[in-house]
This record gives C-alpha cells, structure tokens and sequence, in this order.
C-alpha cells in the first residue's frame, strides 16, 4: 500500500503516514512507535551508528594503495597480481548488494548490519594468516568485501528510513566516515607495518573492527517501516519493476563509470605519487587531504540541495563535471603543493557524487524499492571490476604511467554528466522524474 501511495505522487513521509491503524494492537510495537517520527533525535542516533559502521567498511578500500605496495614487498610479487585483493574488496562490496539488497527488503536490518560490521573485520584478521597472494584475495578480499558491501546497503537504507527532509545531509555525513577512515587507518597500518610487519597491521585492524559489532545492536529497522502481520502485504523480495523505470539506468550507467575511476584511482593514489618521487609519509599526507575535502563535500553540499539552494539535478551535473576537470589537472601537476591542491578539491566533488546519490534513489525510485535497487546497482557493476588488476598491469608494469589511466578515467567521467542533463531536460519541461 505505500508503495501504491508513493506511485501516485506522495512523499515518502505522506505515503508512511497514510498507512492504516492495524485492527489488532501488535504488543511488540505500540501505536506512539507506528507513527514516523523522521528527522528525530532518535534518527541522528541511528545516523552515528551507521556512521561508525560505514567508517569500518571503508577502511580496506581507503588503505588500498598502502595495502597493494605491502602486498608487493611481502610476497615479492608485480603491481598487477598485487592489485588482486583490492580489486576482489571491491567486487565482493558490489556483489554482496545481490545477495543483501533482496534480504534487506523484507527482513530486519539489525542482524544485516551486524554480520557486515563482523565479517568486514574478519577479513583483516584471516589477512594476518595468508601465506601468499591468492590466499590473499579470498581470505581477506573476499570477505571484508562481502562484509563491507553488507554495511553499505543496510546503512544507506536505515538512513532512507529515519530521514525525510534532511536525507541527503544524514546520508551525506554518514558516508563522510569513509573518508574519515582514510584519517585514521592509513597512519594506523603504517605505524603497526613499521614496528610489528605487514600481518600484525592486518590484524591489529581486524579486531579494532569486530570489536565494534555489538554496537550495531542499538539499531534496528524504522518501526514505522516494519512488515508486520495483518498490516498489508508482504513485500516482494525482488523488485523486479524496477527495470521499468528509466530512472534505475540512469543511476546504473553513471555509478558504473563512478566506482571504476573512483576504486582505480584510490587503488592507485600511493603509487602514483611515489612515481612523482613521493615518500610514504608524503603520500599519507595527500590521502588526509584528500579526505578532507572528500568530508567537506559529502557534507555541505548535499546541505545546498536539502536547503533548496540548488536542484539535486543540477549538483549531480556539476559536480561530475568538475571533478573531470580536476582529474585531468592531476596529471599535469609537477610540485607537492599543486598535487594537494588539485587532489583535495577533485576529492570534495567526487565525495559528493560518491553519496548522495544513494540519497536520491530513494526520491526517483521509491524508498521501498532501494535496498533492491542497490543490490541491482552492485551486482551489475561488479563485474567491470574484473578487469581492474588487468588495467593497473597495463598501465604502471608495461606503460610505466598512471597518468595516461587517469586522462582515460577523465574521459569517463565527463560521460557521467549526459544522463544527468536528460533528467534537468525532463523537469524543465514538466515532466519531472522525481516521484516525491
């Protein structure tokens, strides 16, 4: 029934808020919790949970770059086939959507988000005992993954649920901890690297990160959002009708070119500018900024659009743009100074596209068809990712350059502006895609 209501044109609020009084009184839930209470004090609780949980999945992909050059000094091995493990994070973050998405779209997200928290440090721990790089890829790869794509959909959903107005701010700061975690684990990982080696580092992360599971407990799904029994139909697991809807390829194509050049650029960032004659420290120091800004533009500029001082549409737009530019002007810098400058502002374009986006599925597509839509979204992206150790093989042991890699990325990412200026054509002619 609210998935009709939000088809004929009401708010995701309206369309909760307009669902009937059950007849029998459920004890588990009382009346006071049926009723939404978005933007709440209990909704910002959630949202620093969710917070510490995305902070925890992010912490294999931000420390990419330093986990590949490791990867190659412990086990003697190239650049390509030490690039293995980061790519198999990223595909096991995209492909567990395909398993979690349907899950998340009928059953309570506590023990989803839980088993994510766990097992993406689980991984890091298994790191600890792999004696080469295959063992490598699936001990901890596969796993810390698995785990982190599992905290990405169940916190992008709990988010979606406990916030209407300020949507894009709460998600905006929860995915913030991502590059929070490149703050704080890349310094972590080299100190313990440094005095204890390689695998003591990997599990040092490991057990800071499980030991933060139980907190995930505290949360649970939106009361108001719960399937209870008696109260309407169940939800479909599968969303099928999603692949209607021209919406769902937009968001497909432009978060398809999205997590290439973003993972192959954060995969890459340590050693490129060690090809610039960077040192290990220098190269932390570029990854700070470059989290910095990426905070500043999850953050503020999601707060514009919530604001009503810019179109969703047109931030979208332009942010990819910019970012484009910025990516090209990377490759051309020669000085430690110019290199910061350009990664810290690239970094706060690409933080905004890198998130909000999740926060406007659920107004384009339906808030109850966006745990599938992301599991879709992963699943069908996933697959590009294949090719990205092939890429770096190519493009730093037989080219000997990132750079050409960039410009190629640059060229993507201006592609990502086209649908986006589709969607501004649509509600500039009346006929707005937006369902709320």
């Amino acid at each position: 029934m609210c998935q009709g209501l939000v088809e004929l044109g009401a708010t995701d609020a309206e369309a909760c808020q307009a669902l009937p009084a059950p007849e029998t009184k459920d004890k588990s839930v009382s009346s006071s919790d049926e009723k939404p209470r978005y933007d709440s004090l209990r909704s910002w609780f959630v949202c620093a949970i969710c917070t510490l949980a995305i902070c925890g999945s992010a912490v294999g992909f931000r420390c990419s770059g330093l986990i590949l050059v490791s990867i190659a000094e412990e086990f003697n091995v190239s650049k390509g086939e030490a690039s293995w493990p980061s790519s198999i994070v990223n595909l096991g973050t995209l492909f567990s959507g395909a398993v979690i998405g349907p899950l998340a779209q009928r059953y309570p997200l506590r023990p989803i988000l839980f088993m994510g928290v766990f097992l993406s440090g689980l991984g890091f721990a298994l790191g600890y005992l792999a004696p080469n790089v295959q063992v490598m890829t699936f001990a901890f790869a596969a796993v810390h993954g698995f785990g982190a794509g599992t905290i990405l959909v169940a916190s992008s959903v709990l988010l979606s649920q406990y916030f209407d107005r300020y949507r894009g701010l709460a998600i905006g700061i929860g995915h913030a901890a991502s590059p929070v975690a490149s703050m704080l684990f890349p310094s972590l990982f080299t100190f313990v690297k440094n005095h204890h080696g390689f695998k003591c580092a990997m599990l040092a992360i490991g057990v800071i990160l499980m030991s933060c599971a139980p907190l995930t407990l505290l949360v649970d799904t939106a009361p108001w959002c719960r399937r209870l029994k008696g109260n309407g139909p169940r939800t479909s697991v599968f969303a099928w009708d999603i692949f209607r809807e021209p919406m769902f390829y937009v968001f497909l194509c432009v978060n398809l070119i999205f997590q290439w050049v973003f993972d192959t650029f954060m995969a890459t960032l340590v050693d490129y500018g060690a090809q610039k004659g960077l040192t290990v420290e220098n190269a932390v120091l570029i990854l700070g900024c470059y989290s910095i800004a990426d905070i500043t533009g999850r953050i503020l500029l999601p707060a514009l659009a919530d604001w009503g001082l810019i179109q969703r549409d047109v931030l979208m737009t332009l942010s990819y743009f910019t970012a484009c530019v910025f990516l090209v002007i990377l490759c051309l810098c020669r000085s430690l100074t110019s290199f910061l400058a350009a990664v810290s502002i690239f970094g706060g374009f690409f933080g905004l596209c890198s998130s909000y986006y999740m926060s406007i599925i659920a107004r384009y597509l339906g808030l109850e068809r966006m745990a599938f839509t992301l599991g879709m979204q992963g699943a069908i992206s996933g697959l590009v990712f294949l090719l990205m150790p092939f890429a770096i093989g190519i493009f730093r042991d037989q080219l000997g350059d990132y750079r050409l890699m960039y410009l190629l990325n640059a060229s993507l990412l201006s592609l990502t502006s086209l649908p986006w200026l589709y969607v501004i054509h649509r509600r500039m002619t009346g006929r707005s895609l937006e369902r709320s």
